[in-house]
This record gives C-alpha cells, sequence and structure tokens, in this order.
C-alpha cells in the first residue's frame, strides 16, 4: 500500500466546513501525522505537498480554518512563523495585533515601550501611574512635599540646604554632597 493510499484512506471529508477531517494518528497538539518513507510526517504538510508542491524553506503552514485536523490543501497557506502566530487567538497574538492601549492611546513610536518580560508598555499610562506613585509616597511635586520640613536622612529643607529643581522638586543639598563624596570617594578606589 502506498503513502497516497494510506493518507487518502485516513481522512474524511466534511460537507459544512469544507475540511477534510484526520482520522488517523495525531501528535500532542492535535496534528495529524502519518508515516512516509520511514519517518513520521505531518499529515497537513505531507497534502499540501502532495497536492500543491513543495513548501518553502523557512515557512510553516497556517490552518484557515483554524482546524488543526484538517489537511485540506486549500485550507492551508505557507507563512512566516511570525505571521502564523500574529492570525492566531493566543494571548500573545492578541496583545500583538493590539494597536491601542486600554486608556484609548495609540501604539505609536513615541508613545510605546517595550519590555522583554512584559512585552510592549504605553508610556503615557507610564507616565502616568509612576506620577500617581510618587504622589503616594510623598515625592510628588506638589503640595504634600512642600510641606516637608526635613529630609529623609534628618536634614532641615530651608536656607542654603534647599535646593528647589526647575521642575519644582525640593532637594537635601547636604545629601546631594555625601551621595557626590560617596560616589567619588567609590570611583576614585576602584582605579
Amino acid at each position: 500500500m502506498t503513502v497516497v493510499t494510506r493518507f487518502d484512506e485516513r481522512y474524511i471529508p466534511e460537507p459544512m466546513s469544507g475540511c477534510w477531517l484526520w482520522l488517523g494518528s495525531v501528535n500532542g497538539k492535535g496534528y495529524g501525522r502519518l508515516y512516509s518513507n520511514g519517518k513520521l510526517v505531518l499529515a497537513h504538510r505531507f497534502s499540501y505537498e502532495l497536492h500543491v508542491g513543495p513548501i518553502p524553506t523557512g515557512l510553516v503552514m497556517d490552518h484557515l480554518c483554524r482546524n488543526s485536523y484538517c489537511v485540506n490543501p486549500a485550507h492551508l497557506e505557507p507563512v512566516t512563523q511570525r505571521e502564523n502566530v500574529l492570525r492566531g487567538e493566543s494571548l500573545v497574538a492578541k496583545k500583538a495585533r493590539q494597536t491601542h492601549c486600554k486608556a484609548g492611546h495609540e501604539f505609536t513610536k513615541g508613545n510605546l515601550s517595550t519590555f522583554e518580560k512584559s512585552g510592549r508598555a504605553c508610556l503615557k499610562c507610564k507616565r502616568a501611574r509612576d506620577k500617581r506613585l510618587r504622589m503616594a509616597q510623598g515625592k510628588s511635586l506638589g503640595v504634600a512635599n512642600s510641606k516637608k520640613t526635613h529630609c529623609m536622612n534628618g536634614h532641615e529643607l530651608s536656607g542654603e540646604n534647599l535646593h528647589v529643581l526647575p521642575s519644582g522638586s525640593r532637594r537635601c543639598r547636604t545629601c546631594a554632597r555625601q551621595k557626590a563624596l560617596a560616589y567619588y570617594h567609590a570611583r576614585k578606589g576602584s582605579r
């Protein structure tokens, strides 16, 4: 029995969807498989190569019908792995297709930050979140910071010891000097 005969015996056409449903063995992801020339191959790839032609190098098969059991070559399209993922319904694919953040800000080059683990972030939302956090910690530019009389190290914030930045932020000059000296000595000692 030829491999083509074995292939033809292991699927059944489904009239409503047009899918050719694979009835043979499947792998853990639900893709049909069969032996061809002593090798275990994916049934949908075999079907495409049998009925259409070779799959271009570096491309994967996308099931346009979204049915992994389908081996109908008309339902298959060779695409890049990235395109295949983007067409899918996984959380990664949905996030990659997203054009705006939850607050409605558009993901543009100037309003997009990418992170290795968490993906993409809206810079407008991130800045607003950071500002709220600073306010909650008493490090805001507003009233809460202007009421402070001493820095976190106990130095009085008045007269020569108070430095007000253009942003309105208040800094302790004594702490700033101590920090600069510690940095200088650390750098000098490492040479």
